[in-house]
């Protein structure tokens, strides 16, 4: 599925691909900064997600901007972020 501009609008419209299909549990794989927040998008939208992250390094401002992300997105939902944000 290649649909969205943001990580939440793709795992939205995989999730409606999977569902349709009878697959809730998938295997997402991420840089490991963005594990945390992929984990909790995936369940937001329904799928039972576990991530394996690549061997990737990641530098200080991706997981600052990440934690920044992930606090928001915890506290008013990770959907209502991506409209803020955009």
């Amino acid at each position: 599925v290649d649909d969205g501009s943001s990580t939440w609008e793709s795992m939205a419209a995989s999730g409606r691909v999977l569902r349709r299909r009878g697959v809730d549990k998938v295997q997402l794989v991420s840089d490991p900064y963005h594990s945390f927040r992929l984990e909790a998008i995936a369940e937001e939208v329904g799928l039972d997600g576990k991530v394996s992250p690549t061997d990737r390094a990641s530098s200080r401002g991706e997981l600052f901007r990440e934690s920044m992300l992930v606090a928001a997105g915890r506290i008013i939902g990770y959907r209502r972020l991506v409209n803020l944000v955009e």
